[in-house]
């Protein structure tokens, strides 16, 4: 978690991207209290029924990128060791990005 806290302080101001995180513990109000006690400030919303009705397999923790055409650039499970697992998210979100003309 102190991954996706990292990467939402480097992204949050932009409006070109959003993270988003979803919770599928079965107590959703363990959440907040989590949240503030390890000073996380990146949205959660409450997922279990979405996400085990579409994926009910899923691992967790998983990192998706999605296009703004809905297309899955990027699934990914965990943040592994990888100390520059932030600087390669960033990468990946600008990968997806659309190609500006002009």
């Amino acid at each position: 978690m102190p991954h996706v806290q990292k990467l939402y302080e480097r992204i949050k101001d932009r409006k070109d991207i959003q993270i988003i995180t979803f919770n599928v513990d079965d107590n959703v109000g363990l959440v907040e209290p989590f949240l503030k006690q390890n000073k996380y400030t990146f949205p959660v919303i409450p997922a279990k029924f979405l996400v085990d009705g579409l994926v009910p397999s899923l691992g967790v923790p998983q990192n998706w990128i999605v296009d703004t055409d809905g297309i899955l650039r990027l699934q990914q499970i965990g943040f592994g060791s990888n100390p520059k697992w932030e600087d390669q998210m960033v990468e990946a979100v600008e990968k997806a990005r659309p190609a500006t003309g002009g």
